[in-house]
């Protein structure tokens, strides 16, 4: 069930997507795969789109060689955005790049949710791997639905670029060695200078008129 709200609000969300745009903190809500399908460039143009809408998706724009679409999560209306593009065209296959990432911090449905999200463009949170499903569900609509529409749509390669649950687990892997680096390094000194600061008299201050 998508709400109103999240629906009206879903479009303009797509087109700022503020939780993409800091390369590193995207990689936790991001997935990215390519795929080279045994069909042509046409054929496929005029699949996409058919194949999302059927899936749930809603399709934001189309052009030769470029298609961006989104969704929204059934519980909780989280809007994905996806960008499936030509990568390389061959004379029996495609190579097609595809991404799906979580356009925002908030879900679609908070009021004013960019006046919200913008602001938090740098939070690295998990997508607790939900991009990487609906890659798989493109994928899965794309073979089927192809097969039933007699394209002849053939998987013939798979290559994952980018995922985000990978991203999250290494990251929290390092956490340990990180918060040890912090402490030894940066607050233990830090703390050693503001106690001696504090003990020096150097940052106490002078009032006149008192004696």
């Amino acid at each position: 069930m998508v709400f109103l709200i999240s629906k009206h609000q879903a479009p303009s969300l797509a087109s700022w997507r503020p939780a993409l745009w800091i390369p590193g903190i995207r990689d936790f809500h991001r997935a990215q795969v390519q795929w080279r399908l045994g069909c042509d460039h046409q054929t496929l143009m005029e699949v996409i789109p058919a194949v999302l809408r059927a899936g749930g998706f809603i399709v934001y724009s189309q052009d030769s060689g470029k298609i961006t679409a989104g969704h929204l999560s059934n519980e909780l209306q989280f809007l994905h955005h996806v960008t499936i593009r030509i990568a390389r065209q061959q004379p029996s296959s495609v190579v097609l790049e595809v991404t799906c990432g979580s356009a925002a911090v908030c879900p679609a449905w908070v009021p004013l949710v960019l006046l919200f999200s913008i602001p938090l463009c740098w939070i690295p949170f998990p997508d607790c791997g939900e991009n990487e499903r609906l890659l798989e569900k493109i994928k899965r609509l794309l073979l089927v639905q192809g097969a039933k529409m007699n394209y002849g749509i053939l998987m013939l390669d798979e290559r994952h670029t980018a995922r985000g649950s990978t991203a999250c687990k290494e990251v929290s892997a390092a956490m340990p060695a990180t918060m040890v680096f912090f402490i030894v390094f940066i607050m233990g000194p830090a703390l050693l200078v503001l106690t001696f600061l504090n003990f020096s008299g150097i940052t106490r201050v002078a009032y006149h008129g008192q004696t």
